[in-house]
């Protein structure tokens, strides 16, 4: 009799243990797929915003500038079901840290701006978030039309 209490017990908290195993590893699965989607959205909007002819940088941009319908709005990573990625927060470098005002929209040299991307995965309402810099490309040109990559280029000359 006892022999059969320890199994049953035995049994129970085995079945218990293995439940929590797998639902650990689909909590780690959808994390996964998170950070995949994080960086594919990182890799586009970088792209979308600074890297490329026509880039959509925009001096004191906000998440709506940079969202959907927005004036210039960033496609992120929607290849995944079940995971929105949407920009959350744009800051402004005032010189030596990142804040939420934005600096003179006007001036010669416009802030680097630092934005959150984040995934949510819509079942369970699981958050993952990044952030990542960007400059504007007009300002801090990748080279110069015709340029190679040992190329010096002065946007202001020293003084």
């Amino acid at each position: 009799m006892v022999a059969v209490v320890v199994l049953t017990l035995a049994t129970v908290f085995g079945a218990v243990g293995l439940t929590g195993l797998v639902t650990n590893a689909h909590d780690l699965q959808y994390m996964a797929y998170e950070d995949a989607a994080l960086r594919s959205d990182v890799a586009m909007a970088t792209a979308q915003i600074q890297d490329q002819p026509g880039a959509l940088y925009a001096s004191c941009a906000t998440p709506t500038t940079y969202g959907p319908g927005g004036s210039n709005p960033v496609t992120l990573d929607t290849s995944s079901t079940n995971y929105v990625s949407s920009i959350t927060n744009v800051a402004y470098f005032n010189g030596s840290t990142y804040v939420s005002t934005c600096g003179d929209a006007s001036s010669p040299v416009p802030q680097p701006q630092l934005i959150t991307v984040q995934v949510t995965y819509t079942p369970t309402g699981m958050v993952r978030s990044t952030n990542f810099a960007v400059v504007n490309p007009y300002v801090f040109p990748a080279l110069p039309t015709g340029g190679s990559g040992d190329s010096l280029i002065i946007n202001q000359q020293p003084s």
